[in-house]
């Protein structure tokens, strides 16, 4: 461009910034905000709805027999049963306390190991060979082995969890340590961040979001080895619930068991979402 030409353009772009300051921005209305916020609950609402609603024509109507499906006001009144002689809120509560004692086992084997094979490469070549052949094997395989070690009790439940939701632990927080930036260990050793500041300071946060993406699949899968873990002689528990509801052909009871499983499910995904809002801050712009 030659000199002439951007003296002619220069008073053009300077009216241009001066219109653009004096633009206000534009806000949305609080009515749109509102009606934007409540459009992904519909849209997340509309296929159980249509669900229920077939299963409902379906077991009113004669086209499914009741004896192979419960009807949702059997469903129901299955619930309202168990909840108002308190074995419900029992089992519940029993199944959550059986889980969470599992994924903090799960977060402090697997993390701890995913932390020596991501940080050294001997720890690396012992442990990822091992803990990979040991995720090929189904873990319900294991529950015979497990029997005889741990015996009938509460530790065996717990183990079957463990075995089971590790691995997604381990292996996130590996995958998160190794794709840390290599120029940020250059510049913690410029800086001479060392020891547990450099893991605390570099390692955790950067480590840290694929760390969560292994814990919403360990919890994922800590609630499927939950079934197989109180299928193992418990009298407490969904997973009893549900065997128990088998035995006898229960079909309202065991659909309340899978719905009670599915709410859990969305509860603790929203727990880990908030969770991750309040680690992870500067990534609420890549949220929808």
């Amino acid at each position: 461009m030659s000199v002439a030409s951007a003296e002619r353009l220069a008073p053009l772009q300077s009216e241009g910034r001066s219109a653009a300051r004096s633009i206000p921005p534009v806000r949305p209305r609080r009515g749109a905000s509102r009606r934007s916020g409540w459009k992904p609950v519909l849209l997340g609402l509309l296929i159980p709805v249509a669900v229920v609603v077939l299963w409902w024509l379906a077991t009113s109507y004669g086209w499914i027999n009741r004896a192979l499906l419960a009807s949702p006001a059997e469903v129901g009144e299955a619930f309202a049963i168990r909840l108002a002689d308190g074995t419900l809120l029992e089992y519940i509560g029993a199944s959550l306390l059986r889980a969470l004692g599992g994924l903090i086992a799960s977060i402090l084997i697997g993390g701890t190991l995913g932390i020596i094979a991501g940080l050294s490469k001997i720890g690396h070549h012992l442990l990822d060979g091992p803990m990979t052949a040991l995720k090929a094997v189904p873990f319900p395989a294991l529950i015979p082995l497990l029997l005889i070690w741990f015996g009938i009790g509460e530790p065996i439940r717990i183990a079957v969890i463990v075995l089971a939701a590790a691995f997604p632990i381990y292996l996130n927080t590996v995958g998160g340590i190794t794709s840390i930036d290599p120029k940020l260990r250059e510049l913690s050793v410029v800086r001479g961040v060392a020891g547990w500041r450099f893991l605390w300071q570099v390692v955790v946060p950067g480590a840290l979001p694929q760390f969560l993406v292994g814990f919403r699949l360990a919890i994922i899968i800590s609630m499927l080895a939950l079934v197989f873990a109180e299928d193992i002689a418990a009298d407490s528990g969904l997973g009893y619930l549900l065997f128990r509801a088998q035995q006898f052909s229960q079909t309202d009871v065991i659909i309340l068991v899978a719905i009670l499983y599915a709410v859990l499910g969305l509860i603790i995904s929203a727990l880990v979402t908030l969770l991750e809002r309040v680690l992870l801050p500067w990534r609420k712009a890549f949220n929808r």
